[in-house]
């Protein structure tokens, strides 16, 4: 069963791979990533960050596809991390059954010459994924941007308006 769906430029770090595994009683942690699941670099500090009672699988977004179809993930409480917006509609897409969808670290390190919003010190999104974040929220309504379990969870429409990307 897939708990959460978490979007985090960094993937696995304290607040991941800690704080969300034992908020959400997670059994496992799977990293959805093309670039990271051919980094085996990558792949070792990733599970560095990751309680030893916590399984973690890094696969490229089909391979997390299949496994996630496999009856077997039905029975343990999972958590999805992805690093990008694509990513998690992808993902969102063909599991709409996800539980919760949080958006928490996401366009910080991001260079670009689009125009962005910080909505959270942690948050800084483009007219682009801001329709994106729409999107998922229709998928599933359970969408939210919280930073850590004891944050208040906000949406989308709480902390910016399509109009804020207006140039004034």
């Amino acid at each position: 069963m897939i708990v959460a769906l978490r979007l985090d430029d960094r993937l696995i770090h304290g607040q991941t791979g800690m704080m969300w595994t034992k908020e959400l009683g997670v059994q496992g942690i799977v990293v959805a990533n093309d670039n990271v699941a051919n980094d085996k670099t990558q792949q070792m500090a990733l599970k560095m960050a990751t309680p030893n009672n916590v399984k973690v699988i890094i696969k490229n977004i089909m391979d997390t596809i299949q496994l996630l179809e496999n009856p077997k993930a039905q029975g343990m409480k999972i958590m999805i991390l992805v690093n990008n917006l694509d990513d998690a509609l992808t993902l969102s897409k063909k599991f709409p059954e996800i539980d919760y969808i949080n958006l928490g670290n996401y366009g910080r390190m991001v260079r670009s010459d689009l125009k962005r919003i910080s909505i959270l010190p942690e948050m800084r999104i483009t007219h682009e994924d801001y329709k994106k974040i729409e999107e998922l929220e229709k998928i599933n309504s359970n969408t939210y941007f919280q930073m850590l379990p004891s944050d208040k969870k906000s949406k989308l429409t709480d902390l910016v308006k399509e109009s804020d990307f207006k140039e004034g």
